[in-house]
C-alpha cells in the first residue's frame, strides 16, 4: 500500500490530527515485548474480559490444555460454546462465559 493510500483527507493517516492520543502503530516481532501489568490496583483490572466473544485459536486451545492439565475434548465441552468466524462463516469456538458475571472463567 503507498503513502498516498494511507493518507486520510491528505493527511497521513497517523498524522497527530489523525490519531489524537498520539499512539503510532509499531511493527511487532517475535522477540518484540509488551509491557502491561495487570492487577486490583489498575481501574479497569479484569474489565476487559467480560461481555465479550473470545475466539480460540487451535493454539490457544492446546495452550490452555496443557495449562490446565485436562484433554482437548474435556476443555471444549466445559469451556467453550460453538461459533462461527465473522466474515468467513468458518465454525470456531469461544470462551464460555461465567453465567453469574459474564466473564471470562480464567480471570479471577
Amino acid at each position: 500500500m503507498s503513502q498516498e493510500e494511507l493518507n486520510v483527507k491528505g493527511k497521513p493517516l497517523f498524522s497527530k490530527e489523525n490519531n489524537p492520543s498520539n499512539i503510532l502503530p509499531q511493527k511487532l516481532t517475535l522477540k518484540s515485548r509488551i509491557k502491561f501489568r495487570c492487577h486490583p490496583g489498575v481501574r479497569c483490572f479484569t474489565a476487559c474480559c467480560g461481555g465479550i466473544k473470545i475466539i480460540l485459536t487451535p493454539y490457544d486451545i492446546l495452550q490452555l490444555t496443557r495449562r490446565l492439565d485436562v484433554p482437548a475434548h474435556e476443555f471444549l465441552q466445559q469451556y467453550t460454546l460453538p461459533t462461527y468466524l465473522e466474515k468467513t462463516d468458518m465454525p470456531g469456538v469461544m470462551i464460555k462465559l461465567r453465567e453469574e458475571d459474564n466473564k471470562c472463567p480464567f480471570v479471577t
